[in-house]
């Protein structure tokens, strides 16, 4: 636990450098994506009382192929769902008690829809909608939206891989987020609506195990296009 004065300690340096990023680029809006602050989601709301998340989530099994490469974070594939889970809930828990000043967005509806969404984003955060003159701007630069990110977990892990990931709580956080699950035992499904049933990780979630509903209008049969479209070009993995 962080107490106040070092709280206002923070906000003072933080606001300081802030500040001289503001003046010398002509802003009046800090943007800043540190995804590790979702453990620290509750300081930064202290520090900040005006300060607005923007949850971008992306679907776990692409961030395992993504990060498993690289010299820091998890190691091996368990480790890895566990590591993307973890922060999902993180910034979840935090987000279902400050709905007010939270807002998740799916990766993969952000570069396939990114004027919807982000006209979305903008409302939400309260500032002026410039979604078509950001993605104007991103489509004819050198950082467009990229299609191709999407659904490298499906390419690249082999079935028994994918059923691997969804062990443990990652199989929740991918529910709630309207990611296809691989078919699960009833075993698998009845410990996990034990994990549930106990106040456990699942109950974040708001324990729901069958969110079809909520998860209707993302079209799964497109995403399997867009995968076996992409699976022939090769693509350059980045972290989220």
């Amino acid at each position: 636990r962080v107490g106040r004065p070092t709280v206002h300690a923070l906000e003072r340096l933080c606001s300081s450098l802030f500040a001289d990023h503001l003046c010398h680029d002509g802003k009046r809006l800090v943007v800043n994506k540190t995804p590790a602050y979702v453990f620290m989601l509750p300081v930064l709301a202290e520090m900040y009382p005006r300060l607005k998340v923007v949850h971008c989530i992306r679907d776990g099994r692409d961030v395992a192929c993504s990060v498993l490469p690289r010299p820091f974070g998890p190691d091996t594939l368990p480790e890895a769902a566990q590591w993307w889970a973890d922060r999902v809930e993180a910034a979840v828990a935090w987000g279902h008690a400050n709905a007010e000043r939270y807002c998740e967005v799916r990766f993969e509806d952000l570069v396939r829809h990114p004027e919807e969404e982000l006209s979305r984003l903008f409302h939400a955060l309260g500032v002026a909608d410039e979604s078509e003159k950001v993605v104007s701007r991103r489509s004819g630069g050198d950082a467009p939206f990229d299609v191709g990110r999407v659904g490298t977990g499906h390419q690249m892990l082999s079935e028994a891989q994918l059923l691997a990931f969804q062990e443990g709580h990652a199989s929740s956080a991918m529910r709630h987020c309207c990611y296809t699950l691989p078919s699960s035992s009833p075993g698998d499904l009845a410990a996990e609506e034990s994990r549930v049933s106990e106040g456990g990780s699942a109950g974040v979630y708001g324990g729901a195990l069958d969110d079809a509903a909520a998860c209707a209008e993302y079209d799964d049969d497109a995403e399997v296009e867009v995968e076996e479209d992409e699976a022939e070009e090769d693509e350059d993995e980045e972290e989220e």
